[in-house]
């Protein structure tokens, strides 16, 4: 949209800058670890540690505190519609890679592999993308309804 000869909108100019952020985030941590390394604090046990550390304590409690706040019995409810959602899409999604195993004929040992594959991938990461954009006030959704979704994919 820079190339373009005339000035970018200013929702696809909020979008460049909110992407930037969130990948100098990224970068700054990535960065933040060479530099340990190179210093020689971070050596293959400290890794090992820290990224068990990471996805066996701190993400489960990342979710939790992300989702406490949406727990009810009235999104339970909610929560059993969208799960019914992702087990629909992900039937449907072995049933098209059964297809295609079937019209392309792969060997015999990745069949059941390419039938999985459609059926399970991002399957739940659906509400948590669509439960922002399309959960907004101006779309006659609650300001907590995004919550709801976030909390289902949690």
């Amino acid at each position: 949209f820079f190339g373009s000869g005339r000035p970018p909108s200013a929702a696809m100019f909020e979008v460049f800058l909110i992407s930037c952020k969130a990948t100098a985030k990224i970068i700054l941590i990535i960065g933040a670890g060479a530099y340990l390394e190179w210093v020689g604090i971070f050596n293959a046990s400290t890794r090992k540690f820290v990224s068990v550390m990471a996805v066996k304590l701190l993400l489960p409690c990342l979710l939790f505190t992300k989702v406490m706040y949406t727990m009810s019995a009235e999104n339970l409810t909610i929560w059993l519609w969208l799960s019914a959602a992702n087990v629909s899409y992900v039937v449907l999604g072995f049933l098209v890679g059964s297809l295609g195993v079937m019209v392309t004929g792969p060997p015999r040992g990745m069949r059941k592999v390419f039938a999985a594959v459609p059926a399970v991938g991002h399957g739940n990461s659906i509400p948590l993308m669509l439960g922002a954009i399309i959960c907004t006030p101006e779309q006659g959704f609650l300001d907590t309804d995004a919550a709801k979704a976030e909390g289902y994919v949690g």
